[in-house]
């Protein structure tokens, strides 16, 4: 249950997703945030805007604190619920973000950035240029070397 708890707020702090799907934000409200060199590593310039970059996208899962309590409930041998199961269907509708994932690949798609794999409607693997990753995310990618490596 730790484990979940903590890739569950890993997948909730990687990417605030309201900037992603409210086009409405100004690009200039992003906050920034310097990017962490490595060390030994030093500045070559931006990522030429043709370089196809791969990124996840994790979209929080809903009711988050009903969910952990059926767990223990269906786990715990002296629950009415112990061994009763949701199906595949429930568990959707309860509780993955559909909503704000179709949100999430219909603003992807206004800038043609492709949906690799999507799963549970919460992760969203994506493939895209530099450039259109900057439009959209309102980020920039840069390139770093040590000399040997880039």
């Amino acid at each position: 249950m730790k484990r979940f708890k903590g890739l569950l707020l890993a997948m909730i702090f990687v990417l605030p997703i309201i900037f992603l799907v409210n086009p409405t934000v100004p690009k200039a409200y992003y906050p920034i945030v310097s990017p962490i060199v490595l060390k030994g590593y030093n500045l070559v310039g931006s990522l030429p805007n043709s370089t196809i970059v791969c990124g996840t996208i994790f979209i929080p899962l809903r009711n988050i604190p009903e969910l952990e309590d059926l767990a223990y409930q269906v786990s715990n041998p002296t629950s009415p619920l112990y061994g009763h199961f949701l199906t595949k269907q429930q568990v959707k509708e309860l509780f993955y973000p559909a909503d704000q994932y179709n949100k999430v690949v219909n603003y992807l798609k206004r800038y043609n950035i492709s949906v690799v794999f999507s799963a549970l409607d919460s992760v969203v693997v994506i493939r895209g240029t530099v450039q259109q990753l900057e439009e959209a995310l309102g980020v920039n990618y840069y390139l770093y070397s040590n000399g040997t490596y880039s």
